[in-house]
């Protein structure tokens, strides 16, 4: 950072703070920054210091900066983001340090690869190395003395190795050992890796299992000398899943994606720096991992083994050019696949041997308990919810600050600790004296999650990079109570290699804490049987997260206890994470604060309670007895109390988003005098409260919550009775064998839409014309200028009326012809229109919806307007069918010699992006752009003429072939 250009330290962000005195665990792994003298120095002990993000550099190279040479400080900050961060995260006099953890992941902190190598001016070995973040791109030049941490030195090993001589699997001799026998998993892809060694072609099961079990023995392979290269060939949507865990199993392996994304380096680059041998055309050692349409690659390169982790029709539709020794095809079902078929032959690599596996299915059972706050977490709770209600900027802040007072023992004055951690310690405690049970807690808050590891006397996994510590923590938590000399061995080992670091590490192996974003290299808890959730965030995939990020649930079902503080927004969050939609952030700010400022949410539940025992608790509750059986139980505990709920229920319920906003809307338009009275003498009470800073809510006390009004709102859409994130099976759909969750082909909702509304205005439902296939062609708007014209009433500006009565007309014409324009772009279903929607103020999204349908389903509608919308349903269904069905569409023939499916899939995503009517925007994409100008087709215009064309070609031949289908 000090070697840089002073011009080019400008402040784009800030991220955190941090005061000397207070705890911040993550302080040291960013560096210190002197504007006046432009180097980095060490972070002094005293002083208050700020963490920037500097406008053009990574996220990992953000450094502190003292306040009294950030403050003001034009130089460096001329759009003063300092000022605005203040505003932004400042409550009465104090500043409320943001959660770093919560807005990144620690592997952040870990660079992709070196590309190259360099000597630097002192005659010294420098790297230039690959930084990316969020697909932005960043190299930097690096001096060895970089890479001395254990982390960063794998770095090195994964740029020496790749340019070794190759070892292909079949020339590999070893018999990889350390894995245990007679796990079934285990044994399977044993099977699998001597298949491939023979050199079959090998058909698999895929789990998520097995496909890590696979890459832990292939790694083991390749530490014993065989080199690869290997190539990944899989679908878009199983990208993440690669990004996220391919580095944790092959750590030191030289591992490059060919993706298809805006990047700031271009593919052609990353192609010639990080594929390519220099002195061959071969390929450098390692592991590729690409899409199909990606993996245009130079022809007759080697390849060790071609893994395709997707439909091999699909795959091998692509033609990619590699010399593959052999293919392992991961893929559940075992279908005759002409493509697969035709390169076989071609590569000449013998018959397909299919191996059969059954998987062991684990699962979770869910213990959910609610707790009671005590009454200095009430004062303070309510405190911060009456700020919320009055501010105007910074509810974020103030939801952030409900969540830490619900769990952060430091905010408590004496030994409080708050209800959950009380709980979560005494609960611990009474399972290591009466079983045998591994335990991790799981949470979001360093302070929290320090208190109970101190209190505990157990290690803690952090939002940093320490992958010798992660790895030892690991293997200790592997190992029984009998094995106490093998413990002492593992710890003794790392102090020996990592004595510089000031580790406090115990020896305790029954228990863990984690923050949920710490780095995943290393990372192997499936040997846990108890997860405690200590999160109140939301997370609607955290089964997902427990096998994917944990490795849980591939070994052993689970435990898990999910913490629910009662009358708090917890329970909004329990269930927001039920809802079968999944919510932006803004979303999720906008329904907590509705429910906890405007709406009167229904708290707590209905049930009879049945005390219970330590006894029964342990016996009875942490037991898999069947199956069969409800793998969810739900526990009221208050103070020494423990009661099991039978016939729980709960009283409040939520809506989707639309339905909420729905609510807010007609509440306001239909406010009456009494109501506005009623809101008076409300904020009367409100500026009651004193408007005090951070330090005055300890000490502020604020009524018992409660709901002293009740409004009669619809039920919700999901079951009331399902508590908290039960569960992903039911609401999610299945896991799809990388552990993602599947989502269910969505349900047209527009006549459920016209059903509520025609109950309410008792008519029938109108059902809109199909124009017959021959009338489906592309009619152009008129966009001629119609200011001067005399806008006579008809009967579509009726449609308006019955919502808004008082509107102008001219302001009717406006609103429809921005309607009939949505619908001719993006079709009629308003949740696909890419506009801003604040315009169509006061009617909501649902009314909007109705709008729409009756405007189609009336006489005037332009047919122009109808063929668009029935030409953008078409198209938005045959995508759907590839994205979310995993259905193959049909191959229709083209005039362009280049043209195929892939080509008519990047044509459909455009028009899902950029709407119906915009061609020239879909020449920026690079497949359509590039296949086009194979085809010979040399202007705009005659590429514009194809595209119209083959869009049209497109509705017709799919049309058919959907009403054929529907006969069947």
């Amino acid at each position: 950072m000090g070697d840089s250009n002073e011009d080019r330290m400008i402040v784009e962000d800030i991220l955190t703070q941090y005061i000397s005195g207070s705890i911040f665990s993550k302080l040291r792994t960013f560096k210190c920054y002197d504007p006046d003298i432009n180097k980095d120095i060490e972070l002094p002990e005293n002083g208050e210091y700020y963490l920037v993000k500097w406008k053009d550099y990574s996220i990992l190279e953000c450094s502190w900066v003292e306040r009294s040479k950030l403050e003001g400080n034009i130089k460096i900050d001329p759009n003063n983001i300092f000022k605005e961060f203040i505003k932004n995260n400042q409550l009465g006099s104090m500043i409320v340090q943001p959660a770093l953890n919560k807005e990144y992941n620690a592997d952040i902190l870990m660079p992709e690869k070196i590309i190259n190598k360099q000597l630097r001016d002192d005659s010294s070995m420098g790297y230039f190395v690959k930084w990316n973040y969020n697909d932005e791109i960043f190299i930097s030049s690096e001096s060895s003395e970089f890479f001395t941490s254990p982390e960063y030195s794998l770095l090195i090993k994964r740029y020496e190795d790749r340019t070794k001589p190759i070892v292909s699997i079949r020339d590999s001799k070893t018999n990889p050992k350390g894995f245990s026998k007679n796990d079934p998993t285990i044994k399977y892809v044993k099977e699998v890796i001597r298949s491939l060694k023979r050199g079959n072609v090998t058909w698999c099961y895929n789990s998520l299992q097995f496909k890590f079990e696979l890459f832990k023995m292939l790694y083991r392979e390749m530490t014993m000398g065989l080199t690869g290269p290997f190539i990944f060939v899989t679908e878009e949507s199983n990208i993440p899943f690669y990004k996220e865990n391919i580095n944790r199993f092959f750590p030191d392996i030289n591992i490059t994606f060919l993706l298809d994304r805006p990047t700031t380096v271009p593919l052609q680059k990353i192609r010639k720096d990080e594929l390519y041998r220099n002195d061959k055309r071969g390929f450098y050692n390692g592991i590729i991992i690409s899409t199909p349409n990606m993996l245009r690659i130079k022809r007759k390169v080697f390849v060790d083994i071609l893994f395709c982790d997707m439909d091999p029709q699909a795959a091998f539709q692509f033609n990619f050019f590699c010399e593959e020794k052999s293919i392992c095809i991961l893929y559940d079902k075992f279908t005759e696949s002409e493509a697969l078929r035709s390169r076989i032959e071609k590569r000449k690599l013998g018959e397909v041997s299919f191996l059969e596996y059954t998987p062991i299915n684990y699962y979770i059972k869910y213990i959910d308990v609610f707790l009671h706050m005590k009454e200095e977490q009430i004062n303070m709770y309510n405190t911060m919810k009456s700020l919320m209600s009055k501010s105007t900027t910074n509810k974020d802040l103030c939801l952030e600050m409900m969540k830490r007072i619900l769990t952060d023992p430091s905010l408590y004055k004496g030994n409080n600790l708050g209800c959950k951690v009380e709980f979560i310690i005494y609960l611990i405690k009474l399972i290591l004296n009466n079983t045998q049970f591994k335990i991790a807690v799981l949470g979001d808050y360093d302070k929290t999650l320090r208190t109970i590891s101190e209190k505990l006397n157990c290690n803690m996994i952090e939002w940093e990079l320490n992958f010798p510590l992660v790895e030892c923590i690991c293997s200790l938590m592997f190992l029984n109570d009998i094995e106490s000399n093998e413990k002492e061995n593992i710890i003794q080992e790392y102090k020996k290699k990592n004595g510089n670091r000031q580790d406090k590490l115990k020896i305790n192996n029954r228990i863990v804490c984690v923050d949920n974003s710490c780095s995943r290299m290393f990372l192997d808890l499936s040997m846990i049987d108890i997860v405690i959730d200590l999160s109140n965030e939301y997370s609607p995939l955290f089964e997902s997260i427990i096998r994917t990020k944990y490795l849980m649930l591939s070994k052993k079902n689970l435990f898990v206890f999910e913490l629910t503080i009662s009358e708090s927004l917890d329970e909004i969050t329990t269930m927001m994470n039920e809802l079968d939609q999944e919510l932006s952030t803004s979303e999720k700010t906008q329904i907590y604060y509705q429910l906890l400022t405007k709406h009167n949410f229904k708290y707590g539940y209905t049930g009879k309670l049945k005390p219970i025992n330590e006894t029964y608790l342990i016996n009875d509750l942490l037991t898999f007895k069947s199956h069969e059986e409800i793998h969810q139980i739900v526990l009221d505990v208050d103070n020494d109390q423990i009661r099991l709920i039978n016939g729980f229920a709960k009283k409040g319920k939520i809506y989707p988003i639309d339905e909420l906003n729905e609510q807010i809307d007609t509440n306001t338009l239909n406010k009456s005098s009494s109501d506005e009275v009623q809101i008076e003498e409300h904020n009367k009470e409100n500026n009651e409260i004193n408007k005090s800073s951070l330090e005055q809510i300890k000490t502020i006390k604020s009524p018992t919550l409660q709901n002293k009004n009740e409004m009669k709102l619809k039920d919700l859409i999901v079951g009331p009775k399902k508590f908290n994130k039960e569960r992903i099976l039911e609401k999610y759909g299945r896991l799809d064998h990388e552990g993602n969750v599947i989502k269910q082909h969505e349900e047209i909702e527009q006549n459920n839409l016209l059903e509520q509304h025609d109950k309410n205005q008792n008519n029938t439902s109108v059902i809109i014309p199909i124009v017959p296939l021959e009338e489906l062609k592309v009619v152009p708007m008129d966009d001629s200028d119609t200011s001067e014209e005399i806008i006579i009433e008809n009967e579509l500006h009726k449609i308006f009326k019955k919502y808004i009565p008082t509107m102008r007309i001219e302001k009717i014409n406006e609103w429809l012809n921005c309607i009939e324009s949505c619908i001719h772009r993006f079709g009629s279903n308003v949740s696909n229109w890419k506009i801003d929607k604040t315009q169509f103020v006061p009617i909501t999204s649902f009314q909007l919806q109705i709008i729409v349908n009756e405007i189609l389903s009336n006489p005037n509608c332009p047919k122009e307007v109808i063929t668009h919308s029935q030409m953008y349903s078409i198209l938005s269904y045959a995508m759907k069918l590839v994205y979310e069905c995993k259905t193959l569409l049909p191959v229709i023939p083209s005039t362009c010699l280049s043209w195929d499916i892939s080509c008519d899939i990047a044509l459909l995503m455009c028009i899902s992006n950029y709407g119906l009517g915009v061609t020239e925007l879909y020449l920026n994409d690079f497949v359509i752009g590039g296949v086009l100008s194979l085809g010979h087709y040399s202007t705009t215009e005659e590429k514009i003429k194809f595209l119209n064309s083959r869009i049209d070609n497109l509705v017709d031949e799919y049309f058919k072939i959907f009403k054929a289908q529907e006969k069947k």
